[in-house]
């Protein structure tokens, strides 16, 4: 069997990963959506790789958010870009990330900082 890898490479999408966004938007994604809209809500946490990939960091967190959130879903858990260096990303709105990203490749000391501060920000959301 395959390996499945939803990374975006060199700042276009990877023919599986398109594979799978298809799939994932006609066999579930729209029907949910029409059915739940008022009430379906998500959260990310993404890893990747701030240095290699600068110039397309997170970009499969706004590939699959961006649309969910255009069909009525609500997002829950976006994080500040402060702090990370990149040069382009479609995971971002403004100044957050459409949800958090983590660099263990460059940043590993940071990750559990970022998690606990990510969590005390969405633990309210499911009370």
């Amino acid at each position: 069997m395959q390996s499945f890898h939803p990374q975006v490479s060199f700042g276009s999408v990877r023919a599986q990963f398109q594979t799978v966004l298809g799939f994932f938007s006609v066999r579930f994604y729209r029907p949910t959506l029409q059915l739940f809209q008022s009430c379906f809500a998500a959260l990310v946490l993404i890893v990747g790789d701030q240095v290699s990939y600068s110039f397309n960091y997170l970009d499969a967190v706004g590939l699959l958010a961006k649309p969910f959130m255009k069909n009525g879903g609500q997002l829950i858990g976006r994080w500040p870009t402060e702090g990370y260096e990149f040069d382009e990303s479609e995971a971002l709105d403004g100044d957050e990330f459409l949800g958090l990203g983590v660099d263990n490749d460059n940043e590993e000391e940071l990750t559990e900082e970022r998690i606990t501060g990510w969590v005390e920000v969405i633990k309210d959301k499911f009370k």
